[in-house]
């Protein structure tokens, strides 16, 4: 399959120039030639490219701080006279990262100066900008100044610009912030707590203490998991004294909703060193379809307490923020505690502010979806009708699509054939079948259809695409494989096409920042309606690498290669360094004990290298084939074993004999292997409908689950 990023390098002239200016690029040889004088010239040219990529090229070659006689110079002469404002930047860049003597840093600050007045003002032209400065300060005081007013200016920058920084920026960028006032940790905690809340919460934890700032970092810490210490900040006096009614309101709203979630967590371990010698008794696993145990009367009690006033709170006039922290948490706790009226009487406000939020779906769809286990007729009965009526609450289209067919299922299981039939074939057509669609559509006998190679539409935002669409320098940089400097080109034109930017990210190997500009722009993607999204981003949302590899393996193992994109898709997103918090790593993220284990299989020892790709999709693919053996074919139960562990899915099994399949998926007790499944056999079906296989020749399992262990 083809990269659909590729139609970015055009053909023709273009694409000799490209193919030419790469090998040049990515040279490793120093006696290598320049680039031909053509890559200049002609009406696709660039002014100043070949120069650049030749100046560009000893740049690269050259490690910080340690340039070569003259290069710092003639990047600095190149900068002065370049045409291209990018090129310039991109050449004070490179010479402010190896310059190495006072003269040399001294010239660059001087160059950075002149080049002020000729920067488009732009949020990477500012960020170049500091970075630039601040490698070229004659102090680390004074590069610490530089990045202190970076942090003020754009606290974010880091995360909306990450090639521009350098690891040793990165470094200063840390050392600014928590050696900085408090001021810098909370701008820079507030940039993070989107994307990052854990890192936020961690930065703002010694504000805590801090007079002035408690109030934010109170905040801060309670969106990071920090409830107690989020309590702790507010509850120390004078927390409250001298503040504005907004203001004791929004304290108000962050202490209820801090005790919220603090009700019901596990107490911290006994410290004495006595308790401490003492194994707790192992708490026996639960099985599939087994409701949660009830909490303790006074722990109950106290919820109710909490509630009480959070209803107080929700009547007066709190400010949006506020009140979206206190439905969350009191619809999170009612949950937690089984009030799922509460819920249900709570998520509409919710659902005001935040359409999309899935808050509650999982909770009351199992409240809904164990009682059908029984097969009693009033249990059924009632489930359909809960069930119809959270696909009717929510928007999301995952949780709206489980609610109908489990609604569907649940009529059918109570005689009501007809409703349940109905609902079943609105699951049918989409554009890539979910779980949903195959069983809905196995259960009335009609095969999925998905939307296959066809484009419907093409939206302006993609116009660049066109063979014959205007050649801008942004566009012919991305060609070139110079990123950065395309994105550079991008904004100074003025365009924010997030299509470009996933191009640009994806070139970088950046797949979840790639992955993630196209979702921003088309939220459909990943869904069973994405049909409507135009091909080439559909293509790019599930890339399309180590292709030879994949297959290979694949083959070696009995795999569908679509089955292996799927788990590395999920696992990895193709970041061959990925590494979960458990030491999972790399593309299918195999673990190193996993990796050991199978080596001994082939007779050989050491430690395999997981992060060579090679290595990885050998291993972990042979470890997908092992679990789909052990499961007879099973891939609801071998994903599951997986990514839990076998040992899990054999006890379920064992323990809940007879289930059919999609009762066993949504029986497992543990959230995380059935989200893990459906998401992975959900990419399995996406890469099968980009490479034209029919989805229906994907086998899923039996129409039950055996109890073999």
């Amino acid at each position: 399959m083809a990269d659909p990023f590729a139609t970015f390098a055009g053909a023709g002239l273009f694409t000799l120039r490209a193919s030419l200016a790469r090998e040049v690029v990515a040279a490793e040889d120093s006696k290598a030639p320049p680039p031909s004088a053509g890559l200049d010239a002609g009406p696709l040219g660039l002014p100043d490219l070949g120069h650049w990529l030749g100046l560009d090229v000893e740049a690269r070659r050259t490690r910080p701080g340690a340039a070569a006689v003259g290069l710092v110079t003639r990047l600095l002469a190149f900068a002065r006279d370049a045409r291209s404002e990018t090129f310039a930047r991109a050449a004070l860049l490179s010479a402010s990262r190896i310059a190495r003597t006072p003269a040399e840093k001294q010239a660059v600050r001087t160059a950075w100066d002149a080049w002020a007045d000729r920067s488009p003002g732009t949020e990477r032209a500012r960020i170049a900008s500091a970075l630039g400065r601040s490698r070229a300060a004659a102090t680390r005081a004074e590069a610490t100044a530089r990045m202190a007013a970076l942090v003020r200016d754009l606290p974010g920058a880091a995360e909306s610009a990450p090639d521009l920084f350098e690891p040793a920026d990165r470094t200063l960028l840390w050392e600014t912030v928590t050696r900085g006032g408090p001021e810098l940790r909370l701008l820079r905690a507030g940039a993070l707590a989107t994307r990052l809340p854990s890192a936020a919460a961690e930065l703002a934890l010694p504000l805590a203490n801090t007079p002035g700032f408690r109030l934010d970092a109170a905040a801060l810490l309670l969106a990071g998991g920090r409830a107690k210490a989020a309590r702790d900040a507010l509850v120390k006096p004078p927390a409250v004294s001298g503040r504005s009614d907004a203001e004791r309101l929004r304290i108000e709203s962050i202490l209820l909703a801090a005790e919220l979630r603090l009700l019901g967590e596990p107490s911290p371990r006994p410290s004495s060193r006595r308790a401490k010698g003492k194994k707790a008794p192992a708490r026996p696993p639960p099985a599939p379809g087994t409701p949660r145990a009830g909490p303790p009367a006074e722990t109950v009690t106290a919820y109710r307490a909490l509630a009480a006033r959070a209803d107080g709170l929700l009547a007066r006039s709190l400010e949006l923020q506020d009140r979206r922290r206190v439905l969350t948490e009191v619809i999170r706790a009612a949950a937690r505690f089984g009030s799922y009226d509460e819920v249900l009487r709570h998520l509409p406000a919710l659902l005001a502010i935040d359409p999309t939020t899935t808050l509650g779906a999982e909770d009351l769809f199992r409240s809904a979806f164990l009682p059908t286990l029984s097969r009693a007729p009033a249990a059924l009965r009632s489930s359909a009708a809960a069930f119809q009526r959270q696909a009717a609450l929510y928007r999301d289209v995952a949780v709206r699509r489980r609610a109908t067919y489990w609604a569907a299922r649940s009529l059918e299981a109570a005689g009501r054939e007809v409703p349940a039939r109905s609902l079943y074939a609105s699951l049918v057509t989409t554009a890539v079948p979910d779980l949903y669609a195959r069983w809905a559509g196995a259960r009335i006998g009609v095969p999925v259809s998905a939307a296959l190679l066809v484009e419907t539409s093409r939206p302006a935002s993609l116009h660049l695409l066109r063979p014959d669409a205007p050649s801008l320098p942004s566009r012919e940089l991305l060609g070139l494989g110079l990123a950065s400097l395309a994105e550079d080109a991008a904004e100074s034109e003025g365009s924010s096409d997030p299509f470009f930017l996933a191009a640009c990210a994806a070139e970088r190997d950046e797949f979840r920042r790639a992955t993630a500009f196209l979702k921003s722009r088309w939220p459909e993607l990943g869904t069973p309606d994405e049909g409507a999204v135009p091909l080439a981003v559909r293509r790019a949302y599930y890339p399309f690498r180590q292709e030879a590899l994949i297959v290979r393996e694949a083959a070696a193992n009995g795999l569908p290669p679509a089955l292996v994109y799927g788990v590395i898709r999920q696992e990895s997103l193709f970041q061959t360094a990925a590494r979960s918090g458990a030491g999972a790593t790399g593309l299918m993220q195999v673990m190193p004990g996993t990796g050991r284990y199978l080596l001994r299989q082939e007779k050989r020892r050491g430690r395999p290298d997981l992060k060579d790709p090679e290595v990885n999709v050998k291993l972990g693919a042979r470890y997908l084939a092992m679990m789909l053996r052990d499961f007879d074919g099973d891939r609801i139960a071998a994903l599951a074993g997986y990514n839990a562990g076998p040992g899990r899915p054999k006890r379920w099994r064992r323990q809940a004999p007879g289930l059919a399949a999609d009762e066993f998926l949504e029986a497992m007790p543990l959230f995380e292997p059935r989200d893990y499944v459906k998401r992975v056999l959900f990419f399995e079906a996406a890469y099968a409908v980009l490479h034209g296989v029919p989805v229906d020749a994907l086998p899923l399992a039996g129409n039950a689950v055996s109890a073999r262990p």
